[in-house]
């Protein structure tokens, strides 16, 4: 009975060690691939660390934007596979969970979902004419999505949410028409002949859990050119925040003066400024000798 016993004492610590060195190799190799997707992301998106916490940044701050919206995103190891119950799949008539990612992104709630831009023509109750910009699909689920999906999709809601805000802006700012334009909501109409308006709307849909789809699913194809311009006007209101002309004394220039630096490469040359400095001299003292006589 003894040696029963010790035989199987010895079997147990076998496998209580082997369990172990399983739970250190797991462990080591998903730290691993935590850090090598960190690094693919920090390849396309900014991140800092605050304290325990990585936090990355979708706004186009960097470029010269001043939309109030920050466009933060965590980042956090995603749990073990199976600890939560993930979806499964068969593979040769196993089932086994889905290949995830080795890190979770967290998106704020107001950027998730889909967003984009439409246009419209209507002439009384007939569209003559609809567009659509910043539309790249259905949305990515919170779940099984990839992080790279999750966070473009997010970054195009934010980029219609400004590119919106600006055309708002201008409108409101507008005075040259005979009805001026009309901003409510998410949705600007302005008119263009009478009967024909030009309506321009942000739609906006999730599709997690508790939330809807858009109610109106665009049917017509994306409009390459009109988003062409529409990302030029984001650009240059971008270029207008950032290059900011530096300001000038009231008292007395700094460096070359604007008449010298407008005169660019026709001024004249050094040559001839030096000329010009000596015959200036030669007035000046034949003036003063004048004087003095």
């Amino acid at each position: 009975m003894a040696a029963a016993s010790s035989v199987l004492l010895q079997g147990v610590e076998r496998l209580r060690v082997a369990l172990n060195e399983a739970k250190s190799k797991s462990s080591i190799s998903s730290l691993q691939d935590f850090h090598i997707e960190l690094l693919r992301l920090r390849q396309n998106w900014r991140l800092r660390k605050v304290g325990n916490t990585i936090l990355g940044d979708l706004s186009y701050k960097t470029a010269g934007s001043r939309f109030p919206q920050a466009g933060l995103f965590e980042v956090q190891k995603a749990e073990e596979e199976g600890a939560q119950g993930e979806p499964l799949e068969e593979l040769g008539g196993v089932q086994q969970p889905k290949p995830t990612s080795a890190l979770r992104v967290i998106v704020p709630h107001e950027l998730q979902g889909i967003s984009y831009i439409q246009v419209l023509i209507q002439k009384d109750q007939d569209i003559l004419s609809m567009a659509n910009i910043g539309l790249l699909g259905p949305a990515p689920t919170p779940h099984d999505a990839q992080w790279q999906q999750r966070l473009e999709a997010a970054q195009n809601v934010l980029f219609c949410r400004e590119l919106f805000s600006v055309l708002a802006r201008e409108a409101v700012q507008l005075n040259q028409l005979a009805i001026p334009p009309l901003v409510v909501g998410n949705q600007i109409t302005a008119t263009l002949f009478p009967n024909i308006l030009l309506i321009i709307g942000l739609c906006h849909g999730n599709t997690g859990k508790g939330s809807s789809t858009p109610s109106a699913t665009p049917k017509v194809d994306h409009n390459h050119v009109l988003e062409h311009s529409l990302h030029q006007l984001l650009r240059d209101v971008h270029r207008r925040n950032s290059c900011v002309s530096l300001p000038h004394p009231a008292t007395a220039p700094i460096g070359v003066s604007k008449k010298r630096r407008l005169a660019g490469p026709l001024a004249c040359e050094k040559q001839a400024l030096l000329q010009m400095n000596k015959r200036y001299k030669i007035i000046i003292c034949l003036h003063m000798s004048s004087n003095l006589v």
